[in-house]
């Protein structure tokens, strides 16, 4: 998941800091995120596949041929697919 945000983050051109405060953490626990120290729990990995699709949507006008937008779409399915299937 770490080099997946890293990509994700530096191609949109956004900081650690601008990210940490867009998912209300540190950027130390960017860092980590990142470094594959730790990973974002489910709620924190919601709010970055926000962050990351409004970033896309708002940057798709300049991407005419959709390659951008099915880039993050496949990375975040990548992101949210280590949890476990919630049983009934």
């Amino acid at each position: 998941i770490g080099e997946t945000l890293r990509q994700l983050r530096s191609g949109k051109g956004n900081t650690q800091l601008e990210l940490a405060k867009a998912v209300d953490v540190s950027v130390k626990t960017v860092k980590h995120w990142e470094s594959d120290i730790n990973d974002p729990d489910y709620y924190r990995r919601l709010q970055l596949t926000i962050f990351f699709v409004v970033t896309a949507s708002e940057n798709n006008a300049a991407d005419s041929t959709g390659f951008l937008s099915d880039k993050i779409g496949d990375n975040m399915m990548l992101m949210l697919h280590p949890f476990p299937q919630i049983r009934e």
